[in-house]
């Protein structure tokens, strides 16, 4: 796309003009009219006199006879990516102008501070055809990108340099949508016991794997179940950090997004998924439980909320009250917990 707009940046000579002309015949030298030829009446010739107030070497002009160039870009002082999803890219196509009257020469692009960059890689972009001159009146194309990693607003400088000088222009734009799932091994996919990247914080035991008696997985090849243990409550839990999205949570725009699927098989056993919401100290500012379940099949859990203000981390719990038996007959899969912005 072309956008439109205009920022300059030149170096223009001065011109430099003819020394002022010598009396004219007939006139005293002092401006005034005399009796000889360029007078009739006694009224002056005005257009024998010189209004020119130039000033330079008699004879000649210091004007550089290449010219000068003035490069503009279009979108200036500002080029706007708009709002780009996370792990998702923009790319705009910016038009450089030379409206000088010289050739612009040794043309070339600085680098882009991430998360910028040149479209392909290099200047002047995948779609850009500028190259390292631009002629008087001449037109080319340069192409960015945005493809922001993290939420909020980014910006940097695009600077164009050549033989006379340089022009720039600030790029902005904003990383929103949805984050990649904030949990270690969200689907029992790396097995053991305890399953990698949780904790076993309460009576018995849990397995990240599979059952040859039990149910298949909701989803992959694995899940997550309570091994033997007491009647008690079985809690499995992984904390996870979000004071790098502070300012957003504190501003009242970052949602949290938490989901799951949960079942019985061969037991009444009450199970739930529970999120809290903690704040830099670790005391809970609000929380999230879904109901007590106690059926078979799969069924999902989900959860969009704003983070309180104030909120640092995120404790997710997997939890089971095992009523009888020697294992608390619950399972979980498909885990997920996502930050939305805004």
């Amino acid at each position: 796309m072309r956008r439109s707009g205009a920022l300059t940046v030149a170096l223009l000579a001065g011109c430099v003009g003819a020394p002022p002309a010598p009396p004219a015949a007939g006139s005293d030298g002092d401006g005034t009219a005399g009796s000889g030829v360029g007078s009739s009446d006694g009224v002056v010739d005005e257009g024998s006199t010189s209004d020119s107030t130039s000033t330079g070497t008699p004879g000649g002009s210091t004007s550089d006879p290449a010219g000068t160039p003035l490069l503009v870009i279009s979108e200036s002082p500002e080029a706007d990516l708009g709002d780009v999803e996370l792990e998702g890219s923009a790319a705009a196509v910016l038009l450089v102008s030379n409206l000088g009257d010289g050739p612009a020469t040794g043309m070339s692009g600085g680098p882009l501070a991430l998360p910028f960059g040149w479209s392909g890689g290099a200047y002047p972009g995948q779609a850009g055809d500028c190259g390292d001159e631009l002629p008087p009146g001449g037109e080319c194309e340069i192409e960015v990108e945005l493809a922001p990693q993290d939420f909020g607003e980014v910006w940097a400088e695009l600077r164009i340099v050549h033989d006379d000088g340089e022009v720039s222009v600030d790029l902005r734009g904003r990383g929103v949508g949805q984050s990649a799932n904030l949990l270690i091994n969200p689907g029992a996919e790396d097995q053991g016991s305890p399953p990698p990247g949780w904790e076993n914080v309460g009576a018995g035991s849990w397995v990240a794997g599979t059952l040859p008696t039990g149910p298949a997985p909701a989803e992959g090849r694995s899940m997550f179940y309570c091994g033997e243990g007491p009647n008690a409550q079985f809690v499995l839990q992984q904390l996870v950090a979000i004071d790098s999205w502070a300012s957003l949570v504190d501003a009242g725009t970052l949602r949290i997004h938490a989901a799951g699927q949960t079942r019985n098989a061969g037991s009444y056993d009450q199970h739930r998924i529970r999120v809290r919401y903690l704040d830099e100290l670790g005391m809970q500012l609000e929380q999230f439980s879904s109901t007590w379940a106690v059926g078979y099949g799969w069924q999902p859990v989900e959860d969009l909320r704003l983070a309180p203000v104030g909120t640092r981390s995120l404790q997710v719990e997997l939890v089971c009250n095992n009523t009888g038996g020697d294992a608390c007959g619950a399972y979980f899969d498909a885990l997920e917990l996502r930050g939305q912005y805004p």
